[in-house]
């Protein structure tokens, strides 16, 4: 990580074309960090330390840290690649699938949100992995 990037970090969710230059992914050491100090800490031990205690507590866990990952310039989920955002030319297949009326509906509500929220409820979640699953062969 460039520790002059002064973007914030995203923890969950996709971060929009148009504002990767306000939001960034956390870095595998950030994720490594946050996870250990969440392990190490209580919430009790926390709120007791000073803010000098915390930092040098701190300084000792980036070094542990820092040894467990070998690389920790890379965000979290980094791939080399750039997805092809290019109009598609690939052969069209066509696939029948089969949806109850509970899965129809969730969908349409899932298509009447634009996707907002996509995953976050159980029977648009449940519906969709149906289709990937026929569509798939799994």
């Amino acid at each position: 990580m460039d520790p002059k990037d002064n973007r914030s970090v995203t923890l969950m969710g996709q971060i929009p074309l148009d504002k990767e230059d306000e939001f960034r992914y956390p870095t595998d050491f950030e994720i490594e960090m946050m996870l250990y100090e969440s392990e190490a800490l209580t919430e009790e031990e926390y709120d007791a330390m000073t803010v000098k205690e915390f930092s040098q507590w701190q300084r000792k866990v980036v070094k542990i840290v820092k040894e467990r990952i070998p690389n920790n310039i890379m965000p979290a989920g980094h791939r080399e690649f750039k997805e092809d955002l290019s109009p598609d030319k690939t052969p069209i297949n066509s696939y029948s699938i089969k949806l109850s009326e509970r899965d129809v509906k969730a969908l349409e509500r899932l298509k009447s949100r634009n996707g907002a929220g996509i995953g976050n409820i159980m029977t648009e979640n449940i519906a969709i992995w149906k289709m990937i699953n026929q569509v798939c062969g799994t």
